[in-house]
């Protein structure tokens, strides 16, 4: 029994030691969820997920506008189109209104925890006006700006943009976050702040990880198997 519990101990570890060397190995940032809104109603506030990643729970992505002006919603087609109607969409310029925003939620399963490398969404100079989207997180309360996205320079090309995520939480694994999504104007526009904008395709990628303890479990599942056969 003695020689049994020392061969079993040193199965496990060896198990354990194989999966974090694969994990390490192998591992390359993926879509850990994303967005693309053709689920989405016509003309609604919320989109839900369209795809997330195993050890990831995600939320819908919702619109919040608690100024009393302006309209939009996902879906028309495959993205969100707004328009603003006074100017509490773009307070002081290049700032934006607190009460306006796109929100979403990252959460991890039981037993996981997730790194995050960068948000991905295409944009687009929409009409006359430029729509920018000041991109916070809940790490600080969404006190400050991760980055800025900006649309291209002509009417309605879809422009691809990027913000590195590597740097939040320190570069450690987190188990939850969510992201919100400030709309404002651009730089210069004055008059009554009008602004048009339009963009679609969210994702979030990164690598979702299974703690210890779960890589634990699964050599144990593994070794009670093994110890079934060889009985």
């Amino acid at each position: 029994m003695k020689a049994f519990n020392t061969w079993f101990v040193g199965r496990v570890a060896l198990i354990v030691f194989t999966c974090l060397g694969l994990i390490a190995s192998v591992a390359r940032p993926a879509p850990l969820v994303s967005y693309d809104f053709a689920d989405a109603a016509e003309n609604s506030t919320t989109a839900p997920v369209f795809s997330q990643a195993t050890g990831i729970n995600a939320s819908s992505m919702t619109f919040t506008n608690t100024s009393g002006g302006g309209s939009g919603g996902f879906n028309d087609p495959d993205r969100w189109d707004g328009l603003a109607t006074d100017a509490a969409w773009a307070t002081n310029n290049n700032t934006h209104h607190d009460g306006i925003y796109f929100e979403f939620t990252m959460t991890a399963e039981p037993g996981w925890i997730f790194s995050l490398d960068e948000l991905t969404l295409d944009i687009a100079y929409n009409e006359t006006r430029q729509m920018r989207l000041n991109v916070r997180s809940s790490l600080d309360g969404f006190a400050e700006n991760i980055a800025i996205i900006n649309p291209g320079d002509t009417g309605d090309t879809w422009e691809a943009r990027s913000v590195d995520l590597s740097e939040l939480n320190g570069g450690e694994p987190l188990s939850n976050i969510s992201f919100r999504l400030y709309p404002r104007q651009g730089s210069g526009v004055t008059g009554n702040n009008f602004y048009r904008g339009v963009f679609r395709d969210v994702a979030v990628t990164g690598m979702a990880i299974p703690e210890p303890g779960t890589l634990v479990l699964l050599g144990l599942s593994g070794l009670l198997l093994l110890k079934r056969r060889r009985i």
